[in-house]
């Protein structure tokens, strides 16, 4: 007999995620979600949203930061994945390195976030992350340049 959680798992909705870590002088990029998402309003995360039919992570992570913050993303470097599962869906997250034409706040909109900041990685640990985020904060305290 399988496990029930696995059964569970297996009618859930599946869904894949691309986000883009942008680190900068040891601060990486935070936006806090718009209270208009219903789900896990005013959470920090990383930005970056779905993978759509036919794209590439890359291509999707370029969409979703030009859709998000209005800015191109000059690069990318795959960091790590993660499926995290939660009540009603599994989400398999693939986190990215990028770089940005901009480092600058006020260059960039706020299309899916209520504010965006920069924080000291240490810092990232206290805020009110989305529960994989927290994971991934934890795999970034042990990276010194995401370029290497």
């Amino acid at each position: 007999m399988g496990d029930k959680s696995v059964g569970k798992s297996a009618q859930k909705r599946r869904y894949a995620v691309v986000a883009g870590i942008f680190i900068r002088h040891g601060q990486v990029l935070m936006g806090r979600r718009a209270s208009s998402e219903n789900r896990f309003a005013n959470f920090w995360e990383f930005p970056g949203g779905k993978i759509e039919a036919g794209e590439t992570d890359e291509i999707a992570l370029k969409r979703e930061i030009l859709e998000e913050l209005g800015r191109d993303m000059l690069r990318a470097k795959h960091f790590l994945n993660l499926e995290w599962e939660y009540p009603d869906r599994v989400v398999d997250l693939r986190f990215y390195f990028m770089e940005l034409d901009t480092h600058d706040l006020s260059k960039m909109t706020l299309a899916a976030h209520s504010e965006l900041n920069w924080y000291p990685l240490e810092e990232t640990k206290s805020l009110e992350a989305l529960p994989a985020n927290h994971h991934i904060i934890d795999s970034l305290l042990s990276v010194k340049d995401p370029w290497s």
